[in-house]
């Protein structure tokens, strides 16, 4: 029985959604996730005007297209950077905004494994605070539901349920 939708499956199918790893208990944990990162108990943050935040993107796409960042991680990128400033309790969030950039892409980074391009990601004290501030404002979490983990998880599963 499919809780979310209120749909009886069967065995076959169920077994189905399991082998490609988007079963019905994956979507509740995506929803549990966004919860919680977007809840209202979490805004205590800074609001960033959409000016700034639309800066803010373009700025990500740049460092994430120069440091060969994987296209995949556009998404994961956005989610985080919105769940930061909502938590993000200090007044130099805004301010701080184009460390936080450098250092969410060199976080990615680390997670990719791959190779940081020193001359466009450098080191420094500032962008190693920032990204222990990004750190601790995210709880340690940088896996949040983004709107392509949504659509990549549900278009599976209409794959699954069509075939």
């Amino acid at each position: 029985y499919d809780s979310l939708h209120g749909l009886k499956l069967e065995d076959a199918l169920i077994d189905a959604l399991d082998d490609k790893c988007v079963p019905d208990e994956v979507l509740q944990d995506m929803d549990v996730r966004e919860a919680k990162a977007m809840s209202p108990c979490a805004d205590s943050g800074t609001t960033v005007p959409p000016h700034l935040r639309n800066m803010a993107l373009e700025f990500l796409a740049t460092l994430a297209h120069e440091t060969r960042l994987p296209q995949s991680t556009w998404f994961q990128m956005v989610a985080i950077l919105d769940v930061y400033c909502r938590r993000h309790k200090h007044a130099d969030t805004v301010s701080r905004l184009p460390a936080t950039c450098i250092a969410l892409v060199r976080m990615l980074r680390k997670v990719d494994k791959a190779r940081l391009i020193e001359r466009v990601l450098p080191r420094g004290d500032i962008l190693n605070q920032e990204e222990a501030s990004l750190l601790e404002s995210l709880d340690w979490t940088i896996a949040f539901p983004s709107i392509e983990s949504w659509l990549s998880t549900y278009c599976t599963r209409f794959n699954v349920l069509t075939q």
